[in-house]
């Protein structure tokens, strides 16, 4: 009885949202993102362009398209999809920081650190805490360093930017601190009270 209930309530809701219109590319999404999962990528890139003419949710099916693109190792036409992704600066937060992570992840199997290194940074401003792209973006950074002392030792006689890396991570490290800033003085100052309990 359960069951019929359960299913019921889904055909509903599916009447529901094909009446007013938000139905048709999710439906399509829906259907890509199932063959995405079962590793029919040509079928899924076929229904989230479906999904892309409707005009709505845009961002998240440039999305899904370029986590497509990537899985088939189109790297071009992925970060362009996953840069439609991100146009926009009312971008949901979740969405910002995924497109931007996987966006540096290319990056970085590409070898251009420098790139990688901005993308990782901008998934740490919609998501301070998040440790992956904390651990990737520095990864990056070393890697951009390692590739500017190779260069650097190639071309000695050339003026190299001594230091570039460290206005370029200086930002998002502030706003990072500027996020945690509050919880790093609330454990400072339970810290505090226990030292003077303990004196007593």
């Amino acid at each position: 009885m359960d069951a019929n209930r359960i299913i019921l309530t889904c055909l509903l809701a599916c009447l529901f949202l094909a009446g007013c219109g938000v139905g048709e590319p999710l439906f399509e999404v829906l259907d890509g993102n199932y063959r995405y999962f079962s590793g029919d990528y040509t079928g899924a890139t076929v229904s989230y362009i479906r999904a892309l003419e409707y005009g709505k949710f845009e961002d998240f099916v440039h999305y899904d398209l370029g986590n497509v693109y990537s899985a088939l190792g189109e790297k071009e036409p992925a970060m362009d999809e996953l840069g439609l992704a991100v146009t926009d600066e009312k971008t949901d937060e979740e969405l910002a920081y995924r497109a931007h992570f996987n966006l540096g992840n290319i990056y970085f199997e590409l070898s251009d650190y420098r790139k990688a290194v901005f993308h990782f940074k901008n998934a740490l401003r919609a998501k301070s805490k998040d440790l992956d792209a904390k651990i990737n973006l520095e990864l990056a950074i070393r890697k951009m360093k390692q590739d500017e002392a190779v260069n650097k030792s190639r071309m000695p006689e050339e003026k190299t930017g001594q230091g570039s890396v460290e206005p370029f991570t200086q930002d998002v490290l502030k706003d990072i601190q500027k996020k945690e800033k509050g919880i790093w003085r609330k454990l400072h100052d339970q810290k505090r009270d226990q030292k003077n309990v303990n004196d007593w």
